[in-house]
């Protein structure tokens, strides 16, 4: 079930994760629960200078690829003693601006009382060689155990609440999922920097850094820029109206990203064949579509001649919604 972090309980779920206050009586910090009270003392949380490889996702962009960009990052199986064990991340953004983390984990089909899976996010990764911003470069958090997903922003003191009215969580059979919209991350710089970090004893320890390619660092996830929707375009032809005979007409269409595709593939093609002379409904007589190409043929009436057969020809996708695209015709009848 997807559980949406909106504002109103973001707030009331932040009230019991602020970070750090220790006795301060913060007011945010005077519930929060022992899985976070420690978090502040994270010795694990990236320092800088770190090594940084950035994955140049574009370069491995795909017409199959269900998204605008994604980036696999593995992690060893078996490296986080008790905790949550994190085998692989998948990072991906889309057109709408949409940052979307699933994350599989390998010893939790469900997640344990004291477990937490957390998300630190460098959203000025770049610059932090000049000038380290955030809780030691992490300027916002996301954080899941047991009783779901909230997401904080660095104030200076611990990760307080914040409204993110775009982000969602899931936890099913070992994979979490979080999503959110890079506008509630700040639009943040092209090169984003991130780390998930685990915990089996409510965040005492910290037994689990991924991926682990960098020995604790950040890895960096570039964000293609939201785009313009593409679009499916085509070309008709049209076969002789004869009367009594065949009359053929044929749709090629391409998308307009075709050369660079920004979206996945289409799925869930639909054809339509529409046709009538006069105030007569003709019904196809074949039809068919095979790779770009819908073809739609009807049998014109006897003694049509002079009269015109009009009518149209169209193809539609169940995804992506853009795919859609119907051509009009009209010939005389010979």
């Amino acid at each position: 079930m997807l559980r949406v972090l909106s504002w109103a309980a973001g707030t009331a779920a932040l009230a019991t994760l602020a970070l750090g206050a220790g006795s301060t009586g913060n007011a945010l910090a005077s519930s929060r629960p022992r899985s976070v009270a420690v978090r502040q003392s994270w010795s694990r949380v990236p320092q800088w200078p770190r090594p940084l490889a950035t994955h140049r996702s574009f370069d491995l962009l795909a017409p199959e690829r269900a998204s605008a960009n994604s980036q696999d990052y593995p992690d060893t199986a078996g490296d986080s003693g008790t905790a949550p064990d994190v085998t692989s991340i998948h990072v991906t953004n889309d057109d709408r601006g949409m940052l979307t983390f699933t994350i599989a984990l390998s010893n939790r089909p469900a997640l344990h009382e004291q477990d937490n899976i957390d998300i630190l996010f460098d959203v000025d990764l770049l610059n932090e060689a000049k000038k380290t911003t955030g809780f030691n470069g992490a300027d916002y958090a996301f954080f899941e155990d047991t009783t779901g997903g909230v997401v904080g922003r660095w104030n200076g003191s611990y990760f307080g609440a914040y409204p993110t009215p775009s982000s969602s969580s899931s936890f099913a059979n070992g994979v979490l999922t979080f999503s959110i919209n890079r506008r509630d991350l700040g639009n943040p710089a092209p090169i984003v920097g991130f780390v998930v970090l685990t915990s089996a004893d409510a965040g005492v320890t910290i037994d689990e850094d991924a991926p682990d390619s960098l020995l604790g660092g950040w890895s960096a996830f570039e964000i293609v820029a939201p785009g313009t929707t593409p679009t499916l375009g085509g070309k008709l032809a049209l076969g002789g109206a004869t009367s009594g005979a065949p009359f053929t007409a044929t749709l090629r269409f391409t998308r307009s990203d075709a050369a660079n595709p920004t979206w996945g593939p289409l799925v869930g093609r639909k054809f339509t064949c529409n046709a009538r002379v006069g105030g007569k409904v003709l019904h196809a007589t074949a039809r068919a579509a095979t790779g770009s190409t819908v073809r739609c043929t009807w049998l014109l009436p006897q003694g049509s001649a002079g009269e015109s057969v009009t009518g149209s020809i169209g193809v539609a996708f169940t995804s992506p919604p853009w795919a859609k695209l119907n051509r009009a015709f009209s010939r005389k009848i010979r």
